[in-house]
């Protein structure tokens, strides 16, 4: 015990024979004190700055309705851009009439989504019926309000365009191209010749001959036929009639355009042209195609298997139809005043400047003069053409299908 309280009486001596010591000791910790309280008191102000600051955030994205989910059906075309614009939309979390949207997309052809909606959705062979439509043209949407006007919830707007031009070999691109490129006008003639290519100096390959597939399902043949058979107005402005599909030149142009043409689609047309790798024993010199499907044709992301060629893009002169992409909400068959609002929330959305970009960058054209194009795109040139108006009239397409139908058929 003695031991004891003399270690702590010297302890003590110690301590206070040497001044200062005890101050010394103290002031890191004091220093280290002040540094945690500053760093903890910025962090805790950051946390608390970031909570505030969300709270409105928090407000935009509340759903006092619940999620709203609408099916949209695309054009094969564009379905991958419109499908990425979607998920693009949905992770954005948009609020519209107090529900949280989200888009699905799916990709069908025009003319079963139009068969489907005038006859009755088949939910088990096509999915959930869609909120909104986005067809490759007005066409469509056109005979659909014609037969069930009730079907569409708002006007169509178109989202973007792509032009009909002729698809062609490599050699035979560059000898259109090393001219002056023929008008649609021009074709009819320059078809009918028994050596139409002498016209662009190459004699030996023969005559000029163009695949032109069924117009009632391939709207790229549709647009071509209108311009090539009425020259006045390129774009069938004002509208074909059966009197001018019955006259004189119009019915010896058409004539020589219908006979022997190939069955199936566009997309066949090509795949069969891209098998050759050149005009000489080519089946055909060109196909009439819109530059999207042609830019997709190239590349092989349309479905089919990437072509063994690659196949040129030529753009003629002069007027040239285009396809218009117009986006339709949908009404009818159970569809709430909602849905429509909500498929209309992603058209405004998908027509925003970002999203035009991203659809130039698809292969599609937009408004607003971005330069934006696909990159790779072989084949391709993206150069200017001449727009006018797209053929719409449904009566006009009606009787152009039922004149082709009928010069088609072998003579008796």
């Amino acid at each position: 015990m003695g031991r004891h309280r003399a270690e702590t009486s010297d302890t003590h001596l110690r301590r206070v024979q040497v001044p200062g010591r005890r101050s010394r000791r103290r002031w890191p910790v004091a220093a280290l004190t002040t540094v945690v309280l500053v760093v903890g008191g910025w962090f805790g102000w950051g946390w608390l700055h970031a909570r505030i600051a969300e709270a409105p955030a928090a407000s935009v994205v509340s759903c006092p309705a619940g999620d709203e989910t609408i099916q949209v059906v695309v054009a094969p075309s564009i379905a991958d851009a419109i499908g990425r614009a979607a998920a693009a939309f949905t992770d954005s979390r948009p609020v519209v009439t107090d529900h949280c949207v989200r888009v699905n997309v799916s990709a069908v052809d025009p003319q079963t989504v139009l068969t489907a909606l005038q006859a009755g959705w088949n939910t088990g062979q096509l999915g959930p019926r869609p909120q909104a439509w986005i067809a490759d043209s007005t066409l469509w949407t056109s005979r659909l309000a014609a037969v069930s006007p009730g079907t569409l919830g708002d006007t169509p707007q178109s989202l973007a365009t792509s032009p009909v031009v002729l698809a062609m070999p490599p050699d035979a691109a560059k000898a259109v191209m090393s001219t002056v490129p023929p008008t649609f006008a021009d074709l009819p003639a320059l078809i009918a010749k028994a050596n139409g290519w002498a016209t662009y100096n190459e004699p030996a390959w023969g005559q000029f001959t163009l695949a032109l597939p069924d117009p009632a399902a391939n709207p790229a043949s549709t647009m071509a036929v209108t311009a090539m058979l009425d020259p006045a107005t390129p774009q069938g402005q004002p509208p074909i009639t059966a009197a001018l599909l019955g006259s004189g030149q119009v019915k010896q142009n058409l004539d020589n355009l219908a006979v022997g043409q190939p069955s199936g689609s566009t997309q066949q047309a090509l795949v069969t042209l891209g098998k050759s790798d050149g005009i000489q024993g080519a089946p055909f010199s060109a196909v009439p195609v819109l530059e999207v499907d042609l830019y997709e044709r190239n590349l092989g992301a349309d479905g089919a298997a990437k072509p063994a060629n690659v196949l040129d893009e030529v753009r003629l002169t002069g007027p040239t139809p285009f396809a218009d992409f117009p986006y339709t909400p949908l009404a009818g068959n159970g569809l709430t005043s909602d849905q429509v609002a909500a498929a209309q929330g992603f058209r405004d959305f998908l027509r925003t400047a970002a999203e035009q970009t991203q659809l130039a960058r698809a292969g599609l054209r937009v408004a607003g003069g971005t330069l934006a194009h696909p990159d790779p795109s072989p084949g391709m040139d993206w150069g200017s053409a001449s727009q006018g108006p797209t053929p719409t009239d449904v009566t006009s397409y009606q009787q152009l299908v039922a004149a082709w139908a009928a010069a088609s058929q072998p003579a008796k």
